[in-house]
């Protein structure tokens, strides 16, 4: 039975009901006409009544039968990782029903590997923190692809527990360009010199994560003094990077300088690299680089 199938079953199976059923009951809902959508031949149509019933679960509105529904058209894209099926786990992922989401956490016990890709991807879109201890566990046994989604879901869920496994997974190999941009992605301005670390790095891959991760912190973070210190400690491997021969990691890195330059706290990164470390830091109770030291 394909995951879709299964999932079909548990969404029914929890909700008590079928769609027939839901449908017929429910023809004033204001999410009849998204309903619609979904079935529309136009996948540009479809996309947007996934996107606009995500958005609307998003605020609170979560209905069942609209759940039933589209667990129904994801039994027809088994086997596809494309934008649809994305906005489809999205929606699954943005309805946060907690008995469901216990249900994707056992999936990443399962040794298939499409179960597992869809369970970290509900739970990624979901921010369901319960789930960082299994999507932990699923790391010793993921491929490379695989544990990018389980590197992205702990990004996503981001909570202090999701940081210190990230923080300890961008220190290996294996995990450090997926756990550098997670880290990113979370605002952990705690892993900022763990992330410049791979900007010196000799492997394109490597300079690329790090630009990616440095430009989502600067976008989530770009208020925060001790940001702009911690960054202003490598400015110059990232204009290093702004003129990498890759013209996607100059121009990542490039963006990354201009939105440094247009925090407010960008005077004071100027301050903080003209004067000592222990004559500015303290000022703003930024812990000494040495005693901060990442565990």
């Amino acid at each position: 039975m394909s995951v879709e199938m299964r999932l079909a079953n548990m969404v029914r199976g929890y909700y008590g009901r079928d769609l027939a059923q839901s449908q017929s009951t429910s023809s004033s809902n204001r999410f009849v006409d998204l309903y619609q959508g979904l079935n529309d031949a136009d996948v540009s149509v479809r996309l947007s009544a996934l996107n606009a019933i995500a958005a609307r679960f998003e605020e609170g509105e979560t209905e069942g039968w609209v759940l039933d529904a589209v667990v129904e058209l994801g039994i027809s894209m088994q086997g596809r990782v494309d934008e649809e099926r994305s906005a489809l786990l999205r929606v699954v992922g943005v309805s946060r029903d907690e008995e469901l989401m216990e249900q994707f956490i056992a999936l990443l016990d399962t040794p298939d590997l499409e179960p597992r890709w869809v369970a970290a991807t509900v739970l990624g879109y979901a921010r369901y923190a319960p789930a960082v201890p299994a999507l932990t566990r699923a790391l010793a046994h993921a491929d490379s692809a695989l544990a990018g989604t389980l590197t992205w879901a702990l990004g996503q869920i981001g909570d202090r527990d999701a940081q210190n496994i990230l923080l300890a997974l961008v220190e290996q190999d294996q995990f450090a360009r997926s756990a550098a941009i997670a880290l990113g992605q979370c605002g952990c301005v705690e892993a900022v010199d763990a992330i410049a670390e791979l900007l010196r790095s000799e492997n394109s891959e490597d300079a690329l994560a790090a630009v990616l991760g440095l430009l989502a912190l600067t976008q989530r973070k770009n208020e925060e003094p001790r940001l702009a210190i911690a960054l202003g400690r490598h400015r110059s491997a990232l204009e290093a990077c702004g003129r990498h021969p890759s013209a996607t990691i100059a121009s990542h890195a490039i963006e990354c300088l201009m939105t440094m330059s247009r925090a407010p706290a960008h005077a004071l990164v100027a301050q903080a690299l003209s004067q000592p470390s222990h004559d500015f830091e303290p000022a703003l109770g930024v812990p000494d680089p040495v005693s901060a030291k990442l565990n």
